[in-house]
């Protein structure tokens, strides 16, 4: 799957789709503030530095759930934090599949698929 569509909402999400050569399109919204883009030898200021990479795998660490999509050489490391006030909520990010199915990760150490 290569990532395109890279936007920053006016509220601070971070969206991209991820699609496969068939047209399958996957969205993920990233809805913590807490991210980052880097690769071996720098951080990035953008989350555009991943347009057009293809994405190598998804890892989640237990119980944080911090998690790192690892794309070509790069990754978007996302850190499961929130300015929001009711930080029980909000998921911290959410991928949706090219059927309607929605995997939400947090809030919390919580996940849910609907």
């Amino acid at each position: 799957m290569t990532a395109h569509r890279i936007r920053i909402r006016e509220d601070g999400v971070l969206t991209f789709l991820l699609s496969h050569a068939d047209d399958q399109r996957w969205t993920v919204w990233i809805y913590s503030n807490a991210w980052r883009v880097e690769s071996a030898t720098k951080v990035f200021a953008t989350a555009r530095a991943l347009n057009g990479r293809r994405l190598q795998g998804v890892d989640i660490v237990l119980p944080s759930l911090d998690t790192t999509f690892r794309f070509s050489t790069r990754a978007l490391r996302v850190f499961p934090v929130t300015a929001r006030e009711e930080t029980q909520s909000w998921q911290q990010w959410s991928l949706r599949s090219p059927d309607g199915e929605v995997w939400d990760i947090g809030p919390g150490t919580t996940w849910a698929i609907r």
